[in-house]
């Protein structure tokens, strides 16, 4: 790890990197710095890395990372493999430095070739279900015709650059016929790379109008039972025969309410006034009854009196009487 380290640090600091980095400030940056390191490197093999991650879009950086380094041809080791696109995002350490060194240890100039190569030649990922609609299918097919054509043209130029380096190619109509030639080639490219366009343009159509489909089939669902609701509701409603009878039902419950409610009504009147004659006669009851137990307290108190004074008298006559009683031997 730390030779990993000192390799990666020392080879920043050449050009065109010149980032001057000292092993401990370069294994203290953060995971954010460390991406955007990663982002410079690739930058410099291909401009559209350029960019200032603060300002991505965390997904579309995702994509960013994993396309340039599957243009460049970069595999993982085994060790890093397992959630490997997650931790590169996530700036994981071990992941971006190894990424590093596998890129520093090549030379710029054969990236720069795979990067430019990869616009050409790395294949469109198309889903299955988009391939089953026929113009992507077809549209998919002459791309892949193209990409094989665009492989053979860059082989056989590379072979027409490596004899012209070696002397073969001296002459001036073999020049101008290799001139010739990388000319309509770099026309097929274009008109390959147009294509590519169209197809993704094409992709991208098609995955709209199959989530289109799908929300129109959920809607579809939604409507038919509405639908079924609703046919029941109007069913209940407009049945002009039920709705008739119900009616005259109506009519006949009502008249018989009417009349039971003027009974109920006149019984009424009757029980109230039943019910104030018997809290009359109550209240008269009461008050005969409360008045005669007020007479009968009066009545118990006179008696008590009248036994009382009774008893005085009697004890007084027989006081008397005994006096005459002693009074008589003494006559005597």
């Amino acid at each position: 790890m730390g030779d990993q380290l000192k390799f990666i640090v020392t080879e920043l600091k050449k050009p065109p990197w010149e980032k001057n980095y000292s092993v401990i400030s370069f294994d203290s940056l953060s995971s954010e710095q460390l991406l955007q390191v990663l982002t410079d490197v690739l930058g410099e093999i291909d401009v559209k890395n350029k960019v200032d991650i603060r300002e991505e879009d965390p997904e579309r950086m995702a994509v960013r990372f994993l396309s340039m380094l599957r243009g460049l041809k970069y595999r993982p080791p085994d060790v890093l493999a397992q959630n490997f696109r997650r931790r590169l995002i996530e700036g994981d350490k071990i992941v971006v430095h190894s990424v590093l060194q596998w890129i520093l240890e090549r030379p710029l100039g054969e990236l720069k070739r795979r990067a430019y190569l990869a616009k050409y030649l790395v294949r469109v990922e198309i889903p299955p279900e988009a391939l089953a609609d026929a113009e992507v299918d077809a549209l998919n097919k002459q791309v892949l015709y193209l990409n094989h054509a665009a492989v053979g043209f860059f082989d056989e130029a590379k072979r027409s650059l490596m004899s012209t380096d070696e002397g073969f190619s001296d002459t001036p109509p073999e020049g101008e016929a290799l001139r010739e030639y990388i000319t309509s080639q770099n026309a097929r490219s274009a008109f390959c790379k147009q294509k590519r366009a169209q197809l993704a343009a094409l992709i991208a159509e098609v995955g709209v109008l199959v989530r289109t489909q799908e929300v129109l089939l959920a809607m579809e669902e939604d409507l038919n039972g509405n639908l079924v609701i609703l046919g029941i509701i109007i069913f209940h409603v407009f049945d002009w025969t039920e709705l008739r009878q119900m009616r005259e039902k109506y009519q006949d419950l009502k008249v018989s309410y009417d009349k039971k409610k003027r009974l109920h009504d006149s019984l009424t009147a009757g029980i109230e006034s039943e019910v104030s004659k018997v809290e009359q006669w109550n209240r008269r009851l009461g008050e005969e009854v409360r008045r005669r137990k007020t007479w009968k307290e009066k009545e118990g108190d006179r008696e008590v009196r009248r036994r009382e004074t009774k008893g005085v008298r009697w004890r007084e006559t027989g006081e008397l009487e005994d006096q005459r009683r002693i009074r008589r031997p003494g006559e005597n």
